[in-house]
């Protein structure tokens, strides 16, 4: 779908939407957004390339631009030139060439109907292609990522890594093909983080905590948790279908 950003920007300047690291806008009231139906966005995140918007939680940012049924956890970092490998061919049928499902290819077509259309393709073969990435993700500049993996929570992806399986929770990874290089941390601390859901809080809820100290961190919050100081961040996320004016 696609709206002009002049229809949006209220709302997005509202919910604390961002473009550009200084505060300002880079589009145009006539400049186009474009989105997937039932794209919704947390506030306070950043868009900071591209001009397509992607499902993206709060206090992250990427310079990249995703596909637009990409979706983004909390708390991540995405560096720019972030790209995507092409589409999956049918590697278990006879052939791998597009023939056998492409009956609109010109290259195909025109030898196909000069012939009667005798050759009749198979159906398009279906693969998963949704990209998501958890909540603190930190992926380096010039990734590329294989389309329908997970990249889990606490991940750090390494500069100009080919990331072509799903990546586990807390990992560090990275080469051609990228693989595991090490843990962020022992599998107590993992454990802990990750049952701490500490990214279901906003950062200012951490105030006076040693965020140098993951299991020491997890202690105070757990405390803060359980006495009813601090509550789970729940803001109104801004639908785009639901915008006024889009159009497809």
């Amino acid at each position: 779908m696609r709206v002009a950003y002049g229809v949006l920007k209220d709302r997005l300047k509202a919910a604390s939407v961002h473009f550009t690291n200084k505060g300002s806008s880079r589009f145009s009231d006539s400049d186009v957004l474009t989105y997937v139906e039932g794209c919704s966005i947390e506030p306070h995140c950043g868009f900071l390339g591209g001009n397509n918007l992607f499902e993206m939680g709060s206090f992250s940012y990427s310079w990249s631009k995703l596909h637009g049924n990409a979706r983004v956890g909390r708390y991540c970092s995405i560096a720019a030139g972030l790209k995507l490998l092409g589409g999956r061919h049918p590697m278990e049928w006879v052939s791998t060439s597009s023939f056998t499902y492409d009956g609109k290819f010109p290259l195909f077509k025109e030898l196909n109907d000069a012939e009667g259309g005798l050759f009749k393709p198979a159906k398009r073969p279906v693969f998963e292609s949704r990209i998501v990435i958890g909540h603190d993700v930190w992926i380096g500049g010039n990734v590329t990522l294989k389309p329908g993996i997970t990249i889990g929570t606490g991940s750090v992806i390494a500069a100009s890594s080919l990331v072509v399986k799903d990546v586990p929770p807390y990992s560090v990874v990275g080469g051609n093909p990228a693989k595991i290089i090490k843990r962020r941390f022992d599998d107590k601390t993992v454990n802990r983080l990750l049952s701490s859901e500490w990214w279901n809080y906003k950062f200012t809820d951490f105030s006076g905590i040693d965020v140098q100290s993951p299991l020491g961190f997890c202690d105070e919050l757990e405390k803060r948790i359980g006495s009813g100081e601090v509550v789970r961040y729940a803001p109104e996320k801004l639908v785009l279908s639901s915008v006024a004016g889009s159009t497809r």
